[in-house]
């Protein structure tokens, strides 16, 4: 009985101790914005794999520091991520190729249909929800 107690009041710190703490990518930052996907702007989204960088909504800038939501049409739906590059620079992707954005600080690519990095960094975009409706779509978290 007592080596049974020897062996918990070991286990539980070692067990507990040591775990490191999970943190999001980037902070939190509330994103809430609805498109047209007929506005002119956004008709680009109607076709499979392609992407385009929404820097404003209502006249504010979104995203995390301003860096702008990239939503990307996978062809089964739509994804969005934030367009802050994950490494320490935090500067704003850029679309290139339509399906892959470029940080243009760290040379990071990142595939914009499913937000992993490619290269230096290894931490894939901060991702939102996203729901359609009729030719709408809401981004959100």
């Amino acid at each position: 009985m007592k080596a049974c107690a020897a062996i918990f009041l070991v286990a539980v710190p070692l067990l507990f101790g040591c775990a490191k703490e999970e943190r999001p990518l980037l902070p939190q930052t509330a994103v809430n914005i609805t498109i047209s996907l007929t506005d002119p702007s956004y008709t680009l989204l109607q076709n499979p794999s392609t992407a385009v960088k929404v820097s404003y909504y209502l006249a504010r800038p979104v995203g995390y520091l301003g860096n702008g939501v990239i939503i990307s049409n996978t062809g089964v739906g739509y994804n969005a991520f934030d367009a802050t590059c994950t490494n320490q620079d935090h500067k704003s992707i850029t679309i290139v190729d339509q399906i892959f954005g470029v940080c243009p600080v760290c040379n990071t690519r990142y595939n914009l249909l499913n937000g992993y990095a490619e290269g230096k960094g290894n931490l894939h975009l901060q991702s939102y929800r996203t729901m359609p409706s009729g030719n709408y779509l809401t981004v959100f978290n």
